[in-house]
């Protein structure tokens, strides 16, 4: 979907430069840390619903 930029827009609306490094910057730190999370939950063997453990057991 395409969303046109509005010219009255005020300057100090928009993020400094320095804003945009640092979101960058901390984007880039979770984008480190992704590709191995991802890698080491396709790899493992057992499945995720089983590492959570089934229903608690009621007794009546």
């Amino acid at each position: 979907m395409y969303t046109p930029v509005d010219d009255a827009t005020p300057a100090a609306a928009a993020p400094t430069d320095a804003e945009r490094r640092a979101a960058l910057r901390t984007l880039g730190a979770l984008a480190a840390l992704t590709p191995p999370a991802v890698l080491t939950l396709l790899l493992s063997p057992r499945a995720s619903a089983a590492s959570v453990g089934g229903p608690p057991m009621i007794e009546l």
